[in-house]
């Protein structure tokens, strides 16, 4: 991968967390969240605990987050949660 790449993906998990992490040296700005279901959260977390997600986003259904700026890194990444259907995420390589 290289700065200025689009990173994307869709159909995740369904009523489970899930992660996305990018390599060590690695840094992603994530520019929009989407998904079904009521309850969708888009954050990131330190992976110590699912607790420690900060919310960017809880939506009604086929809602969509397309206005978020959340840096991710090895150390501080995404983590994503939908309580009724599956959730996707878009965003750039910024180094």
């Amino acid at each position: 991968m290289a700065v200025g790449d689009v990173i994307a993906d869709n159909g995740l998990g369904v009523a489970a967390y899930v992660y996305f992490q990018p390599a060590a040296t690695i840094e992603i700005m994530i520019t929009a969240g989407i998904g079904q279901g009521n309850y969708q959260y888009y954050g990131n977390t330190d992976g110590i605990a699912t607790d420690s997600v900060t919310s960017i986003g809880k939506d009604g259904a086929y809602a969509n987050n397309l206005n978020c700026k959340l840096g991710i890194t090895n150390t501080h990444y995404l983590a994503m949660y939908s309580a009724a259907a599956s959730a996707g995420y878009s965003g750039i390589q910024i180094k």
